[in-house]
């Protein structure tokens, strides 16, 4: 049976043939459901034994479930007959349907899914203290942008601690592969976006949470924040990192001296609204693990 989307619009084009000896008009309306609900509807000539295509534009109904299809026809205020089509339609939110090849060995994959905006669960459930027992994992995904991240739990302690974030679009719904042991998804390889230049315009609201992060060389003076992205604009030039995040809760590095969200002494207040430039780059500290490190700069607040 035929799949469709919620309101989603689509045009149906079933075949009407006269069998008799002169033209005439009909009139052809498409009913969906067990109340025939009425859908769309045509007017159209056909010739004596001819056939004729008319397409009907149809929006799809809002609630899901399975809609048989008829077709009522008429010719000159008479009804002809109410036709069934071969085939119900069936109502349901694509999805997405992703399996990660797990590499195992205390190795996660998580996806963001950018239509939930929330970090969906894998099945098998998986929990970030879970060392990873089964080679494939499954999550389905509303939508068909979404971010997966492959997390080591850090043992041994040379390897790489994070891969990605990698931003995903897909073209259509259906069934994908990701192989967390080539970084490649239906076997195309994809791209790092922490390891490309990526910027993104933010406006975000932070949520408490907060810590001092600096007193190195490398970062003398910086707070990790915590905040929720409402809103993202693309740069040009730059992969769009923000699009992905939007909705979600993130802890970034907050750089000083740079507007109005440092410093707080006592500790990082909620509720300030504020515009800044969000990244996302990665950075080896000295024991040799990767790390993902999202940075907010130029960040001014906002009333």
């Amino acid at each position: 049976m035929p799949q469709f989307a919620p309101s989603s619009v689509h045009v149906a084009t079933p075949v009407f043939s006269n069998p008799k000896s002169a033209g005439f008009d009909y009139s052809a309306t498409l009913c969906m459901g067990a109340t025939l609900t009425e859908m769309a509807s045509a007017s159209f000539h056909i010739d004596a034994g001819q056939s004729k295509s008319v397409p009907f534009s149809v929006t799809m109904p809002t609630t899901p479930g399975t809609y048989p299809v008829y077709l009522k026809v008429t010719s000159g205020g008479v009804l002809i007959g109410t036709f069934v089509a071969t085939e119900d339609v069936v109502i349901a939110q694509p999805k997405v349907n992703l399996q990660a090849l797990a590499p195992g060995g205390g190795w996660y994959v998580f996806v963001l899914d950018t239509g939930l905006q929330t970090w969906i669960p894998s099945s098998p459930s998986l929990r970030a203290q879970d060392p990873v027992a089964t080679p494939t994992l499954s999550y389905v995904i509303s939508s068909k942008k979404f971010l997966i991240v492959l997390l080591s739990d850090g043992w041994p302690i040379v390897t790489e601690y994070y891969y990605g974030p990698f931003g995903v679009i897909v073209s259509d719904w259906g069934n994908y592969i990701f192989d967390a042991n080539t970084l490649k998804l239906n076997g195309v390889a994809l791209t790092d976006i922490s390891a490309i230049p990526n910027k993104s315009k933010i406006t975000g609201v932070t949520n408490g949470a907060g810590y001092w992060a600096g007193g190195g060389v490398s970062f003398p003076r910086v707070w990790a924040v915590g905040f929720n992205i409402t809103s993202s604009q693309p740069y040009s030039g730059y992969a769009d990192i923000g699009s992905y995040l939007v909705g979600t809760t993130l802890m970034a590095f907050c750089n000083a001296g740079e507007g109005g969200l440092y410093p707080f002494p006592t500790g990082y207040p909620a509720g300030i609204k504020f515009q800044a430039d969000l990244s996302v780059s990665y950075w080896y500290p000295a024991q040799g693990l990767r790390q993902i490190v999202y940075t907010i700069d130029n960040q001014v607040q906002i009333a």
